[in-house]
């Protein structure tokens, strides 16, 4: 079981996020989608670096 960060509500899960269902009624400023969205793109440039930096490393020098 998770809580908010700023107002230590329980969070609730809606569509596989964790949100805080105060910030529904702007009680509270905890995004749980916002930070998903976030950490899917770090996830996701991160993978990139590797990718690219294997097939870098792949590429034999002349």
């Amino acid at each position: 079981m998770k809580y908010c960060p700023f107002c230590s509500t329980e969070l609730i899960e809606r569509h596989h996020v964790q949100v805080c269902p105060r910030n529904e009624i702007g009680e509270c400023r905890f995004d749980g989608y916002e930070q998903y969205e976030q950490r899917v793109l770090a996830e996701l440039s991160s993978d990139n670096l590797d990718v690219n930096s294997n097939v870098y490393s792949r590429i034999p020098e002349r």
